[in-house]
């Protein structure tokens, strides 16, 4: 059962991963009706842009996040683990 709960996770993560595939369409919609109000109306510079920014940062938050927990529950990321593979790889002695 524990098995079949980790398949059904993963593939629901994995509609999440195709999703942020897919925000690239809506970050250049974003952006290009940022750029038709910066056509239309100049002194409100400062504002679109922040709020582009802030539009941007969050598609690329949920994006990354997806990700992770979708390599967190397949077990493909251990939160210790990778780092300290990094470390015993790169011939430190203390880590």
């Amino acid at each position: 059962i524990a098995t079949a709960a980790k398949l059904i996770g993963t593939g629901a993560l994995t509609v999440g991963v195709a999703g942020s595939g897919l925000d690239r369409a809506g970050i250049g919609a974003g952006f290009s009706g940022g750029i038709i109000a910066y056509a239309r109306r100049p002194f409100l510079k400062q504002q679109l842009f922040s709020n582009a920014s802030l539009g941007f940062a969050l598609s690329e938050a949920v994006k990354l996040f997806v990700l992770f927990a979708r390599a967190r529950l397949r077990g493909v990321a251990k939160p210790a683990g990778l780092l300290l593979q990094l470390c015993a790889s790169s011939g430190a002695r203390v880590c």
